[in-house]
């Protein structure tokens, strides 16, 4: 065989897999292409005046900056692109995903038609299926990436502290889709340290990788360090609310090897279309058996045997994860949970099923690999190899199309640009956004639930309902202001006129009532004192709040993280901004007002306000950026044959 036609056979199995996810990003997305519009769902919502920094990112809130990068991103690509931003991180996923799974089963021996099953069963499965439905996409795109931090990972655990550069910046990237990857990443570095037993060499790479994710996901690490730590009381309760699905033991262990046991079940789910799903899922169980038995036995290229076995453990590890409190590791599950801040970001435990997901298909495509391998002709290897991956595609067949129709771009009414520019912009007064709902149906989603999308389609600061509302949860927030905001609406609704001056210490100029879900138990608004109605359609209502609070009047917005005090008379100030100790003037601390705002004592000369964590938050976010950049340069060097060079011009005493 010549080296041309190795290079032309290398060649197209890099691009075979990257032709199959595109058919398939094709296949899912084509509804959304060309029809205008947004894509908007349960917790992907992207409007058109979106913030490049959320209250997070600025490390208000509690400071949990997860998905900054990915944020930052797509927000850039909104101001280029517009509505399509809204699913073209849907389109891209599929190639990363089917490169990805690819990569790593031609890692441990496979060939083109295996690699091509494996690709296929990534990207079609139950988990990327209920992950879109839900609006899970940042996850998504961390699942995408996941097979090639994995790969970067066993490359570079033979060669010790040289490779460990790249595996850390891909988990940096992961850690900035999600910041659940970093506990994703963790079961994976110990999955790898198991099955090679502790080696020196992989001892080295890890504690790189380490280095290097950590070092470049700063920010996630300093906003929650500085920041108030406005934990939920009802974080118990969120343990058992978004659990694993699963009637019995036997069933959640089930439904968490078919891809399934997400916590918000989906009324079109594939298993409620296909009634012998289980039939399926036995089959492809089988078939990735006799892949890793295959491997694990007789390994048909140097590292399948050391592949199978990381993913054996990595995925059995993901398994008992995923089943959280419920499972065999229920008890550490729950002292994790109640001891390792961090760790309640994994209150949901299936996310921890991308594991096997990566283990099932790999194992699927060595599976076909083993099954074609003694067919002569290649064409025909490829062939019955995608014949094979037909059974992946049965098994998901509602992932296209939309999935299956159910999803569609909105279209939003003029009414809603309308208010828009009744309320106008500026920072200075917010706007109350009604129904108090986190999550609401509305007529151009076709009733389907999103997460409110007031603040991404207003150009003023919002304030809108915060509160899950899951089953037997009365109220997750944990800030004062939302406490104060119902109260006061419960006033309102049994006889109060005064919440429009109730408004008024929390900087309230505009009242928004959207006309859906409960919107007709807000009349009460009708006759309320200073609110003064500016416009209403058949959608959406809008009033104006004509009272003000002294004590607001000498202070100004002049950032999501400063405020301005104009001279005036000395005495108390209100700034409405909800209560959080790291906000500062001078090095006064702040003082929580029953509105739920802050309260400082101020002289007659002017003064700043600024929330302190922020220049801390700043920082981290730049020396993120900055160690990514030198460890990309340092992941080049270790790589190519320069170091020596390097080595030669420094020691050398010449000119």
């Amino acid at each position: 065989m010549t080296t041309a036609h190795v290079l032309r056979r290398r060649t197209w199995n890099e691009i075979a897999p990257l032709l199959v996810g595109v058919l398939i990003s094709i296949a899912v997305c084509w509804p959304w292409v060309g029809r205008g519009g947004r894509l908007l769902l349960l917790d992907w919502v992207i409007g058109p005046h979106p913030h490049l920094l959320s209250r997070s990112a600025h490390g208000l809130d509690g400071g949990v900056a997860s998905g900054v990068p990915l944020q930052v991103v797509v927000g850039a690509v909104d101001r280029f692109l517009g509505a399509p931003s809204t699913w073209l991180p849907i389109a891209v996923l599929f190639p990363l995903a089917a490169t990805g799974a690819a990569r790593l089963c031609r890692h441990g021996g496979a060939g083109l038609a295996g690699c091509l099953a494996a690709a296929i069963f990534y990207c079609v499965n139950p988990m990327v299926f209920d992950r879109i439905g839900a609006g899970q996409i940042a996850f998504l795109l961390g699942y995408a990436l996941l097979p090639h931090a994995v790969v970067a990972l066993l490359e570079g655990a033979d060669r010790g502290w040289r490779g460990g550069w790249v595996p850390g910046l891909w988990f940096a990237a992961l850690a900035g889709c999600s910041a659940h990857y970093a506990w994703i990443v963790a079961v994976l570095v110990l999955a790898l340290l198991i099955a090679v037993r502790v080696r020196v060499r992989a001892l080295a790479c890890v504690a790189i990788a380490a280095m290097v994710a950590g070092a470049s996901s700063l920010y996630l690490l300093v906003g929650p360090a500085v920041g108030s730590h406005q934990i939920s009381a009802s974080a118990g309760v969120d343990l058992v609310a978004y659990r694993t699905t699963g009637g019995s033991s036997f069933d959640r262990v089930v439904h968490v090897l078919g891809l399934y046991g997400f916590w918000r079940e989906v009324p079109y789910e594939p298993r409620t279309v296909l009634s012998g799903w289980w039939l399926l899922l036995v089959v492809l169980l089988f078939l990735a058996g006799v892949g890793y038995v295959d491997r694990l036995r007789r390994p048909r290229a140097p590292g399948g045997r050391s592949v199978a076995v990381v993913l054996l453990i990595a995925a059995g590890l993901g398994l008992l994860l995923a089943l959280g409190d419920q499972g065999p590791a229920g008890s550490v599950f729950r002292w994790m949970y109640w001891h390792v801040h961090a760790f309640q970001a994994m209150r949901e435990p299936q996310k921890f099923a991308a594991l096997v997901a990566l283990g099932l298909c790999v194992g699927f495509g060595w599976g076909v690999d083993v099954l074609t391998r003694d067919l002569r002709r290649r064409v025909v290897r490829v062939a019955a190899g995608l014949a094979l991956a037909a059974l992946a595609v049965a098994y998901t067949p509602t992932l296209f199309d939309g999935l299956d129709g159910h999803l569609s771009t909105s279209t939003l009414p003029a009414d809603w640009a309308a208010a828009d520019r009744a309320v106008g912009s500026g920072p200075q007064s917010a706007v109350l956004f009604l129904p108090w709902h986190l999550y609401l149906a509305f007529p151009f989603t076709d009733a389907r639930v999103i997460a409110n999308p007031a603040n991404d389609f207003f150009r003023r600061p919002v304030i809108s309902g915060d509160n899950v509302e899951l089953p037997n949860v009365a109220d997750e927030s944990p800030a004062r202001r939302s406490a104060y905001l119902v109260e006061e609406m419960a006033n309102a609704r049994t006889g109060g006129t005064a919440f429009g001056s109730r408004l008024a210490p929390l900087g309230v100029g505009y009242v928004v009532l959207a006309k859906t879900a409960d919107w007709p138990g807000y009349d009460w608004l009708n006759r309320q004192q200073s609110l003064v109605k500016v416009l209403d359609t058949a959608a959406i209502t809008v009033w104006q709040v004509t009272a003000t609070d002294p004590l607001t009047q000498r202070v100004s917005r002049r950032s999501p993280t400063a405020y301005s005090v104009v001279a005036g008379s000395p005495g108390p100030i209100t700034v409405p901004e909800p209560f959080d100790s790291g906000w500062h003037l001078g090095g006064q601390r702040p003082q929580a007002t029953p509105e739920g705002v802050l309260r400082f004592t101020v002289g007659p000369g002017p003064a700043a306000i600024r929330f302190t964590p922020w220049p801390w938050v700043r920082t981290g976010y730049w020396l993120s950026a900055v160690m990514a950049v030198l460890s990309g340069l340092l992941a080049f060097a270790t790589r190519r044959p320069v170091m020596p060079a390097v080595r030669r011009l420094l020691t050398s005493r010449g000119g």
